[in-house]
C-alpha cells in the first residue's frame, strides 16, 4: 500500500506539470508495473487517451493543452508541437486551439486518429519550450503555416506580424533562415512588400492596408512617429506628404471612460500640429469597404 500511495504521488506531480497527461514510459519509470497500470485504469482512476500508451490522471478534466501533451509524450525523442498547434501556443493572430499537429523525424511511422504528424527534421535551435512542451520556434513555425494548403495569403501576413510585435522574432531574423522550404516563398513576397518600420498592431490594420493596396492608393506609412506639442504619438498609418493619419480603431480603444479621453486628447493634440486624422472600425472595413476607399481618396485630394 505504501509503494502504491508512492506511485500516485510521483504520477500526479509529474502529470500536475503536463496539463494532467503522462505516458506509460514515464508511469513505468515512476515504479508502475502493467499490473498497477490496470489497476489503476480499472478503477477509474487512470484514463486512457486516443494515442497509445498514454494517460489523463481523472481529476483532470479533457483540454486541448492536454491533447498537445499526450501527442508529444506518444511521438517521442525528436518531436515537436508544429504548425498550427505551435502557431497558436506562440500566440499568433488567427490561431487557436484546435488541430493537434507536431512534427517527428521521418521514419518513425507515426500513425494516429486526431493527430497530424509531419514528417520532418528539426535543425538545432528550430524548437523552444512554451510551458514545458517542446515547440517549433516562431520562424520555422511561420515557414510551416505559410506551407500549409488552405492557410490564406492573409492569414499568414497578420501572423508574421503579431510574431514581430510580440517579440518573438524581427524580420531580419525571419529573412534569414528562409530557403528553398515550402512557405519561404511567401513569406519573402510578404517581407519585401512590408513597410519599414513598427510591426502593425492588430489583423484589423493589415486588412485595411490590403484593401487599401487592393484599390490601388497610394502606400501609407506604417506606425509613423510623430510630435504633437510635448507628446509623442505612432500612427497607425499615415500619408506624411498630407498630413493626414489613419487610425485602426477596435472596440478596446473605446470600452473605458479613461480609453475615450485619451483618444480624444490624441486627436485634438494632432489637430493642432496639422494633422487630419480618419478613423475607421472593423465593421468599416469589413461591411463598407467602398466608403473606407472613398473617404480616404477624398482626404488625400482635399
Amino acid at each position: 500500500m505504501r509503494a502504491m500511495a508512492a506511485l500516485d504521488r510521483v504520477v500526479e506531480k509529474l502529470a500536475s506539470k503536463q496539463a494532467g497527461a503522462f505516458c506509460g514510459r514515464q508511469a513505468m519509470a515512476g515504479g508502475a508495473g502493467a499490473q498497477a497500470r490496470y489497476r489503476r485504469v480499472r478503477s477509474g482512476a487512470w484514463v486512457r487517451l486516443t494515442p497509445p500508451k498514454t494517460y489523463r490522471l481523472a481529476a483532470f478534466p479533457p483540454t486541448w493543452e492536454q491533447r498537445l501533451w499526450a501527442a508529444w509524450l506518444w511521438a517521442g525523442e525528436g518531436a515537436a508541437i508544429s504548425h498550427r498547434s505551435a502557431a497558436a501556443l506562440l500566440g499568433l493572430e488567427h490561431f487557436g486551439p484546435g488541430p493537434v499537429e507536431l512534427s517527428a523525424p521521418p521514419g518513425g511511422h507515426h500513425r494516429c486518429a486526431g493527430v497530424r504528424v509531419h514528417e520532418s527534421e528539426l535543425a538545432p535551435g528550430e524548437t523552444r519550450r512554451v510551458s514545458g512542451l517542446v515547440v517549433t520556434g516562431p520562424e520555422r513555425t511561420l515557414i510551416d503555416v505559410a506551407g500549409r494548403r488552405g492557410v490564406s495569403v492573409e492569414v499568414v501576413d497578420d501572423a508574421m506580424e503579431s510574431a514581430f510585435g510580440l517579440g518573438l522574432t524581427t524580420p531580419q531574423r525571419l529573412q534569414a533562415v528562409l530557403d528553398g522550404r515550402r512557405g519561404s516563398g511567401v513569406l519573402r513576397r510578404l517581407l519585401a512588400a512590408r513597410p519599414p518600420g513598427r510591426p502593425r498592431g492588430s489583423a484589423l490594420e493589415g486588412r485595411w492596408l490590403r484593401l487599401v493596396r487592393s484599390a490601388g492608393v497610394p502606400e501609407p506609412a506604417g506606425q509613423l512617429e510623430v510630435r504633437a506639442g510635448s507628446e509623442r504619438y505612432f500612427l497607425d498609418f499615415a500619408f506624411p506628404h498630407r498630413r493626414l493619419a489613419v487610425e485602426l480603431d477596435g472596440f478596446a480603444k473605446l470600452s473605458t471612460k479613461v480609453a475615450k479621453q485619451d483618444l480624444l486628447t490624441r486627436d485634438t493634440n494632432l489637430g493642432l500640429a496639422g494633422w487630419t486624422v480618419l478613423h475607421f472600425t472593423w465593421d468599416d472595413v469589413n461591411l463598407r469597404p467602398q466608403w473606407v476607399l472613398d473617404s480616404l481618396r477624398t482626404a488625400l485630394a482635399s
